[in-house]
């Protein structure tokens, strides 16, 4: 009798931790979703102001010299937002938790060129 009480309130705790950890995925994926937004505005308004993109080169540092951004935001974990120009298209990239380039799982890296178009 015991023992399935124990073996109950056990699975409960686990249904929870697993519960919890899904909505905080969800959760840094939307604030990176959000965040990449925010970054690929200000590189549109760049592009505008400058006649073309910003090269990868100059690094995304460059939005807040020019007074695009107030400040260039870090992703959920921590870490700095990459940027890359593929094909001529800006595209803003977090390692993930991690923070190291092909993660799986918990740690995969999260595109604009996939997130922003779920």
């Amino acid at each position: 009798m015991w023992v399935t009480f124990v073996v109950l309130v056990l699975l409960g705790y686990a249904a929870m931790a697993l519960y919890v950890l899904t909505l905080e995925r969800g959760e840094r994926r939307r604030m990176t979703a959000q965040d990449m937004r925010y970054i690929l505005m200000a590189l549109t308004r760049y592009a505008e102001r400058t006649g073309h993109v910003l090269p990868s080169s100059a690094g995304l540092s460059v939005l807040e010299e020019e007074h695009l951004l107030e400040r260039l935001p870090v992703d959920p974990w921590g870490h700095d937002y990459v940027y890359r120009v593929e094909a001529g298209t800006p595209v803003i990239l977090s390692y993930g938790r991690d923070g190291i380039p092909d993660g799986e799982g918990p740690d995969a890296d999260l595109s604009s060129r996939v997130l922003l178009t779920e």
